[in-house]
């Protein structure tokens, strides 16, 4: 199964004056939620909305240190909190990758730093199944399923991640409704 589809949209478009937030130096990984609008442009937002009925309403802003994996092999929400798929965008720190998994052992709830309830995993509770270079390119992932970001670069990493957590839209359906946007069958 493919987790991962670059997508060929127009430049991805902050708002004016748009600064990521300020981060705890003793912090290899943190997060924020805010509102899709207050970080990315509408215009952005509305081609998503008229060309593929994909309303992205909350935005993830991810921090993650050069050199360093993220915090924890997660999936974004618990029980039937979870969304299934979000459109990411790494504005620094393009040196990337996110790796999928299978878990071998149960999952533990967990209140991450943005608020929301999510399912982890330790490393020796899980399989690798795949894995994807993210590059520049804005991505279309599945993050319902256990998954990490790992930063190989030497800058920083900052991302946004656009989703809405009420959406009923399945992986299979937004694939197919983005499907002449992608680049190449995956990454």
């Amino acid at each position: 199964m493919i987790r991962c589809y670059k997508l060929n949209v127009p430049k991805f478009l902050f708002v004016d004056n748009f600064k990521f937030p300020e981060f705890r130096n003793n912090f290899n990984h943190q997060s924020w939620t805010l509102k899709a609008n207050q970080v990315i442009h509408s215009e952005t937002l509305n081609y998503f909305q008229t060309e593929f009925g994909l309303q992205l309403t909350d935005c993830l802003i991810s921090y993650l240190k050069a050199g360093k994996a993220g915090n924890d092999i997660h999936v974004d929400g618990y029980g039937h909190d979870v969304v299934q798929w979000a459109i990411n965008y790494v504005s620094t720190g393009h040196d990337t990758k996110m790796c999928w998994y299978v878990p071998t052992a149960k999952s533990t709830p967990y209140k991450a730093d943005f608020g929301k309830i999510i399912e982890v995993w330790n490393e020796n509770e899980v399989d690798l199944v795949e894995e994807y270079n993210i590059g520049k390119y804005p991505i279309l992932v599945k993050i319902d399923e256990p998954h990490r970001i790992y930063n190989n670069g030497a800058a920083d990493r900052w991302s946004v991640s656009l989703r809405n957590y009420v959406s009923e839209i399945s992986w299979d359906n937004v694939v197919h409704r983005l499907a002449g946007v992608r680049i190449t069958d995956n990454i």
